[in-house]
């Protein structure tokens, strides 16, 4: 089971790129800041803000964003285990960190198995692959 040691969390609007529908469930992905300050999907390569831990529906709706501290996170079904490190996809999943998915955290308790199933990460930036 993850858990969560919650750190600093601030709020920015949503764009409709990480509303939670029926289709898409949002919370406790990896997100950026586009330019006017909206939450938007991590690009290749780009920066991530934190982890998103509400479910925004509508565009501009708060949206508040863990940026240290250990958060849940859902991630890819890549085999990731205590201790790895791990970047967001453009999904907004944890992966195995590469150079268009920059570590941002570290594993600290699940392991991965079937994609959206939620571990723990503490939080970082660590900027390595």
């Amino acid at each position: 089971m993850a858990i969560e040691i919650p750190g600093q969390r601030y709020t920015f609007p949503a764009s409709t790129a990480v509303l939670s529908t029926t289709s898409v469930n949002w919370q406790f992905r990896f997100v950026e800041l586009d330019s006017d300050g909206q939450l938007i999907a991590p690009t290749a390569g780009g920066n991530v803000v934190g982890v998103l831990q509400n479910k925004p529906t509508y565009e501009n709706e708060a949206g508040t964003v863990m940026i240290n501290g250990v958060s849940k996170v859902q991630v890819a079904g890549s085999t990731r285990s205590v201790g790895d490190s791990v970047g967001g996809s453009t999904a907004g999943m944890a992966i195995a960190p590469t150079t268009a998915a920059l570590a941002r955290g570290v594993i600290v308790r699940g392991s991965s198995g079937s994609t959206g199933r939620l571990l723990s990460v503490q939080l970082a930036n660590l900027g390595t692959t």
